[in-house]
């Protein structure tokens, strides 16, 4: 540690707290959000939710226990309300 603080001893101190890093501009970050949420599916579309239960063996076999309606419905792939 010591040898490096001879090394350095007699450099110039730089001042790094003025530089400016680029990034993306306001525009660019609000088309990255509406990217985004174009591709997060809604947990309340009709077909995110039916392809969420249809995902999941367990969620389909609950529903199927406590709402059979539901579940048929779920099941023949209509969505309409």
């Amino acid at each position: 540690m010591q040898l490096a603080m001879m090394i350095f001893a007699g450099a110039p101190s730089i001042d790094f707290s003025q530089i400016q890093i680029p990034g993306p501009t306001t525009s660019e970050l609000s088309g990255l959000a509406a990217a985004a949420a174009a591709r997060t599916p809604s947990p309340e579309d009709p077909q995110t939710l039916r392809d969420m239960i249809l995902a999941s063996p367990h969620d389909l076999a609950m529903l199927k226990q406590q709402n059979p309606s539901l579940a048929d419905a779920v099941l023949s792939g209509s969505l309409g309300v």
